[in-house]
């Protein structure tokens, strides 16, 4: 995965506990062109020596490549990576990250788009928005938030979808919850979903799926779900460690508290291919033996959990694992 420099130049407050950064490059040489849907991943060193990668979906519009926009939600039972950036990242900084990578782009062709965002699920389908909007695509948005004072880019949306932009929130006076299922039964075919936001929502859609009531062929979707994997951060506490043995060399790699086996190789030299680090491309995936694991991946089969382990968010239950490298 190639990887550049950017200046922070712009830093906004987009809610209580989410900022947006403006990345340009730091030549003025122009940034690497991206579509809608891609995400990038930013590089970044926490105290303690740990280095850690976080990934962004690109905000901004497609068509403009002078700038990357991303927004972060601060987590507060997170590993650091997003506290990091709202309390140490200013204007003016210099981060690293990898050029664009798209694993939730639009598919051509189809007669209608919905756009259904959860929460900072949003930050994808705005960059979709603008495509769509820019080549005259019948779409709609659906945004659902806890509160109106939680919808991201509220006016660039409606500026965008021409009347099409709806907003729903669960929380505060007059709510309006989003109903999923009443969305997907009026949908008309050839028409594709596009959703992003917690796994509580896309798990939603998923039974949709089961009912019948959505198709499995027209619904793409990313997730933000914290519920099975915390700003890519395994779920070991206090000072508990394991050793992770590469079978082909016989080297011991310590993988310490609050670190993702990913990382731990990474800073120890040996380089997996990865991508999405959410444990949904399935790219960091190896076989394994000899060692107790907490699988919290979104690709692998059941019968591939007994040998195989997604090193960017499964960890390893045991003292020690053996990995196929």
């Amino acid at each position: 995965m190639s990887e550049m420099r950017v200046v922070v130049s712009e830093i906004c407050r987009l809610s209580e506990h989410i900022r947006s950064f403006i990345l340009r490059s730091e030549d003025s040489a122009g940034l690497a062109s991206f579509t809608a849907g891609a995400h990038i991943v930013v590089n970044l060193d926490l105290p303690a020596s740990i280095s850690v990668k976080r990934k962004y979906s690109i905000v901004s519009d497609p068509a403009d490549s002078s700038h990357y926009e991303i927004a972060v939600l601060r987590e507060v039972n997170g590993a650091g990576g997003s506290e990091y950036m709202h309390t140490r990242v200013h204007v003016g900084d210099v981060l690293e990250i990898s050029e664009p990578v798209n694993l939730f782009t639009l598919v051509p062709g189809g007669e209608h788009n919905v756009l259904l965002a959860g929460g900072i699920g949003i930050t994808p389908l705005l960059s979709m928005a603008h495509t769509l909007n820019s080549i005259g695509a019948s779409f709609d948005i659906h945004y659902a938030a806890r509160t109106p004072a939680d919808h991201l880019y509220r006016e660039r949306l409606e500026a965008l979808a021409a009347g099409r932009a709806h907003f729903y929130h669960s929380e505060g006076a007059r709510k309006r919850p989003l109903d999923l299922k009443e969305v997907c039964a009026r949908l008309g075919t050839n028409t594709h979903v596009y959703a992003c936001g917690p796994l509580r929502f896309l798990e939603g859609l998923r039974r949709l799926v089961d009912e019948g009531v959505l198709s499995n062929e027209a619904l793409h979707q990313e997730s933000f779900g914290a519920g099975y994997v915390r700003d890519n951060r395994t779920s070991r506490t206090g000072e508990v460690e394991a050793t992770a043995v590469l079978a082909k060399t016989g080297r011991s790699i310590l993988v310490r508290s609050g670190q993702s086996i990913l990382t731990a190789l990474d800073q120890s030299g040996i380089r997996v291919p990865y991508d999405c680090m959410r444990g949904e491309c399935g790219m960091c995936a190896v076989d394994y033996c000899d060692g107790k694991v907490v699988h919290k991946d979104r690709c692998l089969s059941d019968e591939e959990h007994r040998y195989r382990i997604c090193l960017c968010v499964s960890e390893i239950e045991s003292e020690r694992i053996i990995l196929a490298l």
